[in-house]
């Protein structure tokens, strides 16, 4: 007989994410999201579960179209392992996290349920989330990227996003990502695998993604040529936050940026 409290239904998983009773009746009846990718879609679902599938541009990775945003879990570590479990077991294959969620234990929390499952059923997403001006130096940053490696207790990454591209204009871009190197190394760790993914979020000003920034100061022009280095990378996965994601697209395109296939806006 089955244990009714190890037991989960879609609506238990909703709450204990945060939803109330009516936003989780709705989440349920929602269609699912659409997003930018690739027309082609896997027909190789997992079986007996009804979950969309998307093939990841340049590499063929079947990422599922329902994600796993860990940022809100409860504090026992056996929800979280609970909640891990029914996503899985439903299809969802994603799973988003950051060093700075849930003051820096988010990150543990999804390693220690991750774990249990074969690594080549998941993917796991992080962030470098250096807001703080202590992290904007390279052994700062460098620190960062290495301890989401110990807390996920994973070899490699799947998907590292620069957190928050936008916040503050190029006021904050270039000290964080450009001006201190961090950009080119952590294009180095994507060409040794230690990156599978190299992209960013999106939280912000559109200033960083103008054709006009090329014409600013020489950190603008410097910050513009590295973006047109990075950008068009087939394998960068592109994540954009809320209705001003649109913006975003339309001026790397007025920049003549080439934008890849698979793009989310979550």
């Amino acid at each position: 007989m089955k244990d009714p409290k190890k037991e989960m239904n879609r609506r238990e998983f909703l709450r204990r994410l945060g939803f109330g009773t009516a936003s989780a009746m709705a989440m349920m009846a929602m269609e699912p999201l659409e997003v930018f990718s690739r027309d082609k879609e896997t027909s190789q679902k997992p079986a007996d579960i009804r979950m969309t599938y998307r093939v990841q541009h340049g590499s063929g990775e079947q990422i599922s179209l329902l994600g796993f945003g860990m940022m809100r879990l409860p504090d026992s570590q056996e929800e979280v392992n609970q909640l891990v479990d029914f996503a899985i077991n439903h299809g969802v294959n994603y799973f988003d996290t950051s060093p700075m969620y849930k003051g820096g234990r988010n990150e543990t929390q999804t390693g220690e349920a991750l774990k249990r499952h074969p690594r080549d059923k998941w993917f796991v997403a992080t962030k470098m989330s250096n807001y703080d001006q202590r992290y904007w130096t390279i052994d700062g940053a460098k620190s960062m990227y290495e301890n989401s490696f110990k807390a996920l207790q994973v070899d490699h990454i799947d998907y590292y996003l620069m957190h928050g591209i936008g916040q503050n204009g190029m006021k904050d871009f270039n000290p964080r990502f450009i001006n201190n190197g961090l950009l080119d190394f952590l294009l180095k760790e994507r060409d040794a695998g230690r990156i599978r993914h190299l992209g960013f979020s999106y939280h912000g000003n559109v200033e960083v993604f103008e054709p006009n920034a090329a014409t600013g100061t020489p950190d603008d022009r410097n910050a513009l040529i590295k973006w047109l280095m990075f950008l068009p990378k087939p394998a960068a996965v592109y994540v954009a936050w809320d209705f001003r994601a649109m913006q975003v697209l339309e001026a790397c395109r007025d920049a003549k940026i080439s934008v890849p296939e698979q793009v989310a806006i979550l």
